[in-house]
């Protein structure tokens, strides 16, 4: 539980330095109340309560007077690093409050998480997420769901729904702004969510094609057929791909714990990953100009070039990602302006497949488990009969089925 106290020696400079008349009153009635509290109130859960009243009030005229944006930390948490740019008092008494509701830790520290991530957004209004007003919010929007998956961007908006309706409800603050809890109503929610217009296999064929090298090229199409692109060696199956395991019309990814898994494509990303095994250069844009580099000969599908200060043949996560970018600007430049990145392209790969086995006669259901095992988020057992019972696998479904709706409605209104 987040514990609450006045910062005294803070309290009393700003009392010094402050011209307001209402700051002033209200300081002298914080720092009395939390110095002598005998002399007004013997009950202190009532008396907590009135100084969490009289910081979130300060707070409120230091956040409309500061110009200056100057951090003035009213209340102290049992965490002395925990200080908040904008709102300090106010977002410090909502998350005592709150962790006197939430079970669970691992929440309330997202909540923290979601509040102190908000301030880049913040900087940009000069004043706190919950007094965003309507245009405000519009812009922010966007920001808030453009780096997380569904269950973190609708976790965010509870965070501000929560301390809005907080402050209103429970302190009687009047934000006169825009509620985040029309926001947190599904339909709304979802009519905002999908703020990517998906990436198509069409659009990757033709910027693999346009790409100076394969080896570039060749990164966005295997994201979109459903390997694996992450920084974490263990999980990563693009970089660690052997030409090997790609025999006519198959991908084998090979996994312990039983989870290996085929992956089919078709005769164009066969002829693609064909013209990668027999490239033997690569184009290098170094400094403002282009350097052909010989290719490493490796058993890897993704070669390193020659002469780059390392004796590994597995390419980094990094050089893998400087290959993706000069993709992004290519298709950016060439194809389309929509937003392009790892997760959109993986996100529109596992809409296509769903997509392509409801064409071929599956359910929806199974048209999604079918993805999700092509993706490797399925989890496999001996017992195959458990398998859609198995918790993780069902969590999966759940919310490839929440973010499949919204691809559709999206769909349905362009």
């Amino acid at each position: 539980m987040y514990e609450l106290k006045i910062n005294i020696n803070n309290c009393s400079k700003l009392l010094k330095k402050t011209k307001k008349t209402k700051i002033k009153t209200l300081l002298n009635e914080l720092l009395k109340r939390g110095t002598e509290p005998e002399e007004y109130d013997k009950n202190e859960k009532n008396r907590r309560k009135i100084l969490k009243e009289l910081a979130v009030e300060l707070d409120k005229e230091i956040v409309k007077y500061n110009e200056e944006n100057i951090i003035f930390e009213i209340l102290d948490m049992n965490d002395n690093e925990i200080i908040f740019t904008y709102g300090d008092s106010s977002k410090k008494v909502f998350l005592s409050n709150l962790s006197e509701l939430w079970e669970t830790e691992s929440s309330l520290n997202y909540a923290y998480r979601v509040l102190d991530w908000v301030e880049e957004v913040e900087s940009i209004s000069n004043k706190p997420i919950y007094m965003a007003n309507k245009n405000e919010v519009t812009d922010i929007i966007p920001v808030v769901f453009n780096d997380t998956s569904y269950y973190g961007m609708r976790f965010r908006v509870k965070v501000f729904m929560e301390i809005q309706l907080f402050l209103e409800e429970f302190i009687k603050v009047e934000l006169n702004s825009l509620g985040w809890e029309i926001y947190f109503k599904s339909d709304r929610f979802r009519n905002i969510f999908l703020v990517d217009e998906p990436i198509t296999k069409e659009e990757l064929l033709k910027l693999f094609n346009i790409s100076k090298n394969a080896q570039n090229g060749i990164i966005p199409l295997l994201i979109f057929e459903g390997l694996t692109f992450s920084r974490i060696e263990e999980k990563d199956e693009i970089r660690y791909l052997k030409e090997l395991n790609i025999k006519n019309n198959e991908i084998k990814i090979e996994k312990e714990d039983n989870n290996s898994r085929i992956i089919h494509i078709d005769n164009e990303i066969r002829h693609a990953i064909s013209n990668v095994i027999h490239e033997k250069y690569i184009l290098q844009n170094r400094f403002g100009h282009e350097d052909i580099k010989m290719l490493n000969k490796s058993e890897y599908l993704l070669k390193v070039a020659k002469n780059n200060g390392t004796n590994n043949n597995i390419l980094t996560y990094r050089g893998a990602y400087s290959r993706l970018s000069h993709c992004f600007d290519t298709y950016q430049i060439n194809i389309s302006h929509k937003t392009i990145n790892p997760k959109i392209i993986k996100l529109s790969g596992q809409y296509h497949y769903i997509n392509k086995y409801i064409s071929e006669g599956f359910t929806q259901q199974e048209a999604m488990r079918r993805t999700l095992k092509r993706f490797g988020e399925w989890v496999f057992l001996k017992d195959v009969k458990k398998e859609p019972s198995h918790m993780s696998n069902r969590q999966k479904m759940n919310r490839l089925k929440k973010k499949w709706e919204v691809y559709n409605n999206s769909m349905s209104l362009s």
